[in-house]
């Protein structure tokens, strides 16, 4: 294992540790927890993103700018995901669970997928080429 791997496996996990010891504070415990938690993966991501593009020598504005496009198509599945859970619970407030799942997963994952493959160019042909 090289020392860049094994530097970044405790980095990230003491980012994680790092980001819910500082981000404690004093309100009601499903707040707390929320934002503990928030900034704990934060931390964790801001290090990966550093360590990555200093393996890989490569400007991080260059490497941002990469990942917006993603964070994009992601949004969008989101913002997906939520419209159609409003109009669920508008339209069928005693929906179950399960129904609910499927209902707000199902097209939020499609969006994403579908803005993947047609915006960013991220298809399974060309995840497994990446792979070769």
């Amino acid at each position: 294992m090289p020392i860049q791997d094994a530097f970044a496996t405790l980095a990230v996990q003491g980012c994680f540790l790092l980001g819910a010891v500082c981000c404690r504070r004093p309100a009601r415990p499903p707040v707390g927890r929320g934002l503990r938690g928030g900034w704990a993966i934060r931390f964790a991501f801001a290090t990966l993103i550093y360590l990555v593009a200093r393996t890989i020598e490569l400007p991080i504005f260059t490497y941002l700018r990469g990942g917006v496009g993603i964070i994009a198509c992601a949004g969008a599945g989101l913002g997906t995901g939520v419209v159609i859970k409003l109009a669920l619970y508008e339209l069928a407030p005693q929906a179950g669970n399960a129904l609910v799942i499927v209902a707000v997963g199902l097209p939020g994952l499609a969006t994403m997928a579908g803005l993947l493959a047609f915006w960013q160019k991220v298809t399974p042909r060309s995840i497994a080429a990446t792979l070769k």
